[in-house]
């Protein structure tokens, strides 16, 4: 098999490929992985949510779709093992996460401004009393 035959319609579309092939412990390896890092992202406190929600949607939903594919290249299920529904998982996977780096490469730099500036603001602002408790109203 040379580079052409790889991506001809022919063999991306065949609907049920064979399921003895040593790329499918490395695609294990791989979703396996990307459901961990999502899972520790998820968990991880991050201040910033918008970044933890997008990195985690970005990781833990093709990986979710990498595990059908897996299922459905070793049970031959028609489609779903289908190397095009590999194919698009990955180039999903890798044009989110693209954006997202991009996407926060833009985000962080105003974030941190707006942060200096809050933490500069706050810092002259009177803290609570320890022991004071709410004030209740009689009627």
């Amino acid at each position: 098999m040379n580079f052409a035959d790889l991506f001809s319609t022919k063999y991306l579309l065949d609907p049920a490929p064979p399921r003895e092939s040593k790329l499918l412990v490395v695609f294990l390896v791989l979703f396996s992985v990307s459901l961990v890092f999502s899972l520790v992202i998820k968990l991880l406190p991050i201040e910033i949510e918008k970044v933890k929600s997008r990195y985690f949607s970005a990781l833990f939903i093709p990986s979710i779709l990498g595990f059908v594919y897996l299922f459905g290249r070793y049970e031959r299920l028609p489609w779903l093992g289908a190397r095009v529904f590999l194919a698009s998982i990955l180039a999903i996977m890798i044009v989110w996460l693209f954006i997202n780096t991009i996407w926060t490469l833009r985000f962080l730099p105003s974030y941190s401004k707006d942060k200096e500036v809050r933490d500069r603001f706050e810092r002259y602002l009177p803290k609570p009393k320890a022991g004071a408790k709410a004030v209740r109203r009689s009627k």
